[in-house]
Parts: C-alpha cells; sequence; structure tokens
C-alpha cells in the first residue's frame, strides 16, 4: 500500500501549508488551539513522509479532539483535521472509514468553496487513490476525471497538477492490464512534466518508468529500455547513485534486459540494485512499505540465476514469469507512495 503514497505525501504537505496559513489568520483568536493544530498537522506531515505510520492515528486523534472543543467553529480546521484522519485509517488499510472521512471532508469543502475548488479537486485525488487501492476502478476514474476537469479548469491545461492526475490515470488503466491506455495517459503526462518541471525533477523520471513498464508490457523491449535509462539519469541527477528509489528503476532495466536475452547486463543492473538496498537503513522511509515485494524479487533473481548455471530452462522461466508479476507489484507500491 502507499498510503496515499506520493501522491498523498505531496496532498498532505500541500494541505498542511494551506492549514496552517489559515489558522495563522485566526491565531489572533485562539492562538493557542491554532497553534496546536498548526503543530499536529506539521507533526503529521513530517511522521507520514518518514513511514512512521503508527503514529498517524494518534496524531489524527489530536486534532479531532481540537475540532471537537476549542475550534469547532473553524469550518477549515474541521477539513484539516478530516483529511488527515483519513489517511491515518488508510495508511492501516481501514478503507471504509478512510472513505466516510474523506467524503465528509469532500462535502465540507464543497459547502465553503463550491464543487469547483482546487480543495475539492485534491480530496477527489486521495478518493481515487482509495478507490484504486481496493479495484474499484470505476469509481476511481470518475473521481480522477472530474478531478481533471476541475484542475484544467482552474489551472489551465499545462500545470504540474494536471499532470499528476493524467499520471494517476495512467496508473488506474495500467492496474488494469489497458496497456495502450495507460501508455497514452503515462505519456500525456510526462510530456506536461517535462514542460513544467526542472529537468531532472523525480516526477519526470517516475513519469519515464511508469511510460516504460506500459511499453515493456505490449512488447516494446527496446523503448522500455531506452525510457528506463533515461529515469535511471534523471534519478542519478537528482536523488545520487545510491537513493533506494533506483533500485527499482535498475529492476525494470534487468528485467528488460533479460527478456531481449542481454544477460550479462541483466546481471549488472539487479546486483546493482542489491548493492543499493543493502546500504538502506532498515527503518530509513520505504522500506517497511516496500520490503517484502523488494526481499521477494531479489530471491527471485537468486533462484533465477541458480536454475539458469543448472541450465533448467523450464523452472527458469517459471521464476522469470513470478518475477515479472513481483516486479509489477513493485512499480505499482512505488507509483502509489507517491501520494501525488
Amino acid at each position: 500500500m502507499g498510503v496515499m503514497h506520493r501522491r498523498l505525501q505531496r496532498a498532505v504537505a500541500w494541505w498542511v501549508a494551506s492549514g496552517v496559513a489559515f489558522l495563522g489568520l485566526q491565531a489572533a483568536a485562539r492562538a493557542e488551539p491554532a497553534d496546536d493544530m498548526a503543530r499536529l498537522s506539521q507533526e503529521f506531515a513530517k511522521q507520514y513522509e518518514a513511514g512512521n505510520l503508527q503514529q498517524l492515528e494518534s496524531l489524527a486523534r489530536q486534532m479531532q479532539r481540537l475540532v471537537s472543543g476549542p475550534l469547532r467553529d473553524d469550518a477549515l480546521a474541521r477539513t484539516i483535521a478530516l483529511r488527515n484522519t483519513g489517511i491515518a485509517c488508510y495508511a492501516q488499510g481501514r478503507y471504509r472509514e478512510a472513505e466516510q472521512f474523506l467524503r465528509r471532508e469532500c462535502a465540507l469543502l464543497e459547502r465553503l468553496h463550491g464543487q469547483d475548488s482546487l480543495d475539492v479537486a485534491q480530496t477527489l485525488q486521495n478518493l481515487g487513490v482509495l478507490y484504486a487501492e481496493q479495484k474499484r476502478f470505476s469509481e476511481a476514474e470518475s473521481v480522477y476525471k472530474r478531478c481533471l476537469e476541475v484542475r484544467q479548469k482552474l489551472l489551465g491545461k499545462e500545470h504540474a497538477e494536471v499532470a499528476d492526475v493524467l499520471y494517476s490515470l495512467g496508473d488506474l488503466y495500467y492496474n488494469q492490464w489497458w496497456f495502450a491506455a495507460a501508455e497514452y495517459y503515462h505519456r500525456q503526462a510526462l510530456q506536461m512534466r517535462e514542460r513544467v518541471l526542472p529537468p531532472n525533477h523525480p516526477d519526470i523520471a517516475s513519469s519515464l518508468s511508469s511510460l516504460g513498464v506500459a511499453c515493456a508490457e505490449q512488447g516494446r523491449l527496446a523503448e522500455a529500455e531506452s525510457l528506463f535509462q533515461r529515469a535511471l539519469a534523471v534519478e542519478e541527477a537528482a536523488l545520487g547513485p545510491d537513493d533506494p528509489r533506483l533500485a527499482t528503476t535498475l529492476d525494470n532495466l534487468a528485467m528488460v534486459y533479460s527478456d531481449q536475452k542481454k544477460p550479462e547486463k541483466a546481471d549488472r543492473a539487479a546486483q546493482r540494485a542489491k548493492r543499493i538496498r543493502a546500504k538502506e537503513a532498515p527503518d530509513s522511509p520505504g522500506v517497511s512499505l516496500e520490503l517484502e515485494s523488494r526481499n521477494t524479487f531479489a530471491r527471485l533473481m537468486d533462484q533465477y540465476d541458480d536454475q539458469m548455471k543448472k541450465e533448467n530452462y523450464r523452472a527458469a522461466l517459471s521464476t522469470a514469469l513470478a518475477m515479472r508479476r513481483n516486479a509489477r507489484t513493485a512499480v505499482d507500491s512505488r507509483v502509489r507512495m507517491v501520494i501525488a
């Protein structure tokens, strides 16, 4: 799961910033409660980004107590509490409760700002992530497209937040194995991100990787290889050579090299991914959320190498197919952790 993943992380950071700004305006009247809400919101974002998901529920409860007491008349403060509580529930897999809180937040925001507001659009995108996680694909598609419509109306058709929704739609179609549709939206997102973001922005790398996966699934391995190599170059420039996010891109490259009958290149990419993961602290952000998938992929890779050395090709083929299924899971996890 990614808890509204990188999509959510951006949502949390943006919402904390807007919430803190609003509460600052109210501080003269309610200095101490407003300061408490700002502090809790900042701590919530910090703990979320650090992957300390168990801390989120306690922080959300404290926010709920504030809006049930001294801040009960502050509608915008209530939306902050509702959103963060929904995120906390989602982080723990309590999807029904998460949906209830996010729907209440959306309804309150619509009363405050109308249906066409950026606040409402962000909540719609979060609901899309929630629905997609539950494989409620038609509902996810509906809220994503409504979010896209609102953002295009208010921000124009060339904006990073518009690209985020296009990316979410690409991810949604990919998870339904609609690879041509996934390719279309991921390509649209990539082209827009390349126009509106700095050249080495991590979101460009995410788009390159996701587009590469969609191309690989359609058998266009040379194109996928080129996209993964470009993604790796962007990640190295933006994040450094040993950032754990490079490991998933290297896994994708290893898979494509293997499919192209380039075993030496596949081995180099896989071994570099292993070295990067070996350097990663067990309690660092993302490890607890992706460790099982990563360990499974590494185990399967070792198994595949052993079978190839023994010329047990039938078993190796079976292992390769299992690696591909696991790689899909790893990509999905990274995309979601991208909370957009």
